[in-house]
């Protein structure tokens, strides 16, 4: 290669290869793994998934007891007695 200066610009030159490029029918091994994929899944996971499954019935209960709150039904002597009762049987 030959480099005459940045102010000449030359014809454009041939591109000679020294070694071609070969191609093979030969198909590469592959080698053959027995992986076996696992799936691990932690208490917490499971207490999760648990939780998931009651989350329906403990949300048609939610909305009934918003439903007595906002109707101005929910607080009744009955309920303030059972309440007072259980946290006295706690103290004791």
């Amino acid at each position: 290669m030959e480099i005459r200066g940045t102010s000449s610009v030359h014809a454009a030159q041939t591109v000679r290869m020294n070694g071609g490029v070969t191609s093979t029918d030969k198909t590469p091994e592959v080698a053959t793994l027995n992986v076996v994929d696992r799936l691990d899944i932690s208490a917490e996971a499971h207490a999760a998934n648990q939780l998931g499954d009651t989350a329906d019935v403990r949300s048609s209960r939610i909305a009934e007891i918003k439903s007595q709150i906002a109707n101005g039904t929910y607080d009744t002597d009955q309920k303030l007695n059972t309440a007072v009762e259980r946290m006295l049987d706690q103290l004791v």
